[in-house]
């Protein structure tokens, strides 16, 4: 697989060296800053833009906003100014969260901190057990796989558009019985339609030399969508703590009813 995530990084030995033991190594088109010479076409091709958020330890020491020229986020709206609207998701990773976003980092508000920030995802570098190359190849793969949907997608009526959302985007099963009350509850959830493509005459200019995808922009919809919107919450994405969320039980609880030998538990088990 040709690189396909973009990551701008003062020392990214480290993040690298995770992504090659996750054999992701070629994925990584990798820029150490200042020089960011040629990055140009790899960001707008990309499914995904990863920033670590750095300052020069010198640089910090200065008592004046000259020592704070440059980090991760300054590059990241350089790289926006470059493609406009039409770029493809972002992440920012740091070692120092809590600089990088000016608050404290509850791990489980991360969705509610990147919207923040203007970018789709957050992480710390130090995640365990490799968590943050999980999360970002997760990103890069929900990018990719939208995008080989997306020619189908942007020409579905609206009267199917959340049908189509379902059978390729969520790939539901198609030969349940609960299947129509499955689209409906994820049409409850508002999912993103697909957009035009932006007016921008910029970046029409930078399209063919750049090859900018015109769909990245309801790509990054839709993964926005599933990090802010459905994942954090009791959704139609259902795992053991939503389960406990919606009956209104702790997890213990409920994990205690799933595991007796009792009505109740096998009732549990054919709901799940």
């Amino acid at each position: 697989m040709a690189s396909d995530i973009v990551y701008i990084d003062d020392e990214p030995q480290h993040l690298l060296a995770s992504a090659k033991a996750h054999r992701a190594g070629k994925r990584f088109a990798d820029y150490v800053p200042p020089d960011l010479e040629g990055a140009g076409p790899d960001a707008a091709a990309a499914n995904l833009w990863v920033f670590d958020f750095y300052n020069d330890d010198e640089e910090q020491r200065k008592p004046s906003l000259g020592g704070l020229l440059s980090n991760g986020l300054s590059v990241f709206q350089q790289f926006r100014l470059l493609v406009g609207d039409a770029r493809p998701p972002a992440v920012v990773v740091s070692n120092h969260l809590e600089s990088a976003l000016g608050a404290d980092i509850n791990l489980a508000r991360r969705h509610i901190l990147a919207e923040e920030a203007g970018v789709e995802w957050v992480a710390p570098k130090t995640l365990e057990n490799g968590g943050v190359i999980a999360e970002i190849l997760a990103l890069a793969d929900a990018a990719e796989n939208l995008r080989e949907i997306a020619a189908t997608l942007k020409v579905v009526t609206s009267t199917d558009y959340v049908s189509e959302f379902c059978r390729l985007a969520l790939r539901l099963p198609q030969n349940v019985e609960w299947l129509r009350a499955a689209v409906r509850e994820v049409a409850g959830w508002r999912p993103p339609t697909w957009l035009e493509p932006v007016e921008d005459h910029r970046v029409e200019a930078l399209r063919q030399e750049l090859e900018i995808d015109p769909d990245i922009r309801s790509i990054r919809a839709v993964i926005a969508w599933m990090i802010r919107q459905c994942l954090p919450y009791p959704s139609f994405l259902i795992q053991d703590c939503h389960v406990a969320a919606r009956l209104g039980v702790s997890l213990e609880c409920l994990r205690s009813a799933n595991a007796a030998d009792t009505g109740l538990a096998k009732s549990l088990k054919r709901a799940l």
